[in-house]
């Protein structure tokens, strides 16, 4: 990690491939792997996301994402009996007759015994997520009653 961190730093780059003994690329490094790795000995408070699928030109899914998740991370992280938590979203797009379907896989996180996945689509980005929130909060209840 110290190698990783003093090239990056050293040629002023956000990402490095990973090669094996033979030159092959297998993999990437990035920034955030470099601070994920480092030890902090403190968990992390709040409900944290991760958000793949999008691109630049998504700001406004972005920020449906943020203001969705927002409103819904304290009340997840209550149900679950948890300080802290991840809650990943991966979004395909697919266009149909000149609309655009959305796929969402999701995967929320907290320790043992939370792990759940929720997948969802639709035309409509914002409907699909609130849904996946409301199924997650239906699956932490069941939780809760056991």
């Amino acid at each position: 990690m110290a190698k990783a961190c003093a090239l990056m730093v050293g040629n002023r780059l956000h990402i490095l491939p990973v090669v094996d003994g033979s030159g092959l690329v297998v993999g990437i490094i990035g920034v955030s792997d470099v601070i994920d790795a480092i030890d902090t000995k403190k968990e992390k408070e709040g409900l944290t996301l991760e958000v793949s699928g999008l691109s630049s030109g998504d700001q406004d899914l972005y920020d449906a994402t943020y203001f969705l998740v927002g409103k819904a991370a304290q009340r997840l992280l209550k149900m679950a009996h948890r300080n802290s938590g991840v809650l990943k979203i991966h979004v395909q797009r697919y266009e149909s007759g000149g609309r655009v379907k959305y796929s969402l896989r999701t995967r929320l996180v907290s320790g043992p015994p939370i792990n759940i996945t929720v997948n969802d689509y639709g035309w409509d980005y914002a409907r699909c997520l609130s849904h996946i929130l409301e199924v997650y909060e239906g699956r932490l209840e069941k939780l809760r009653e056991r």
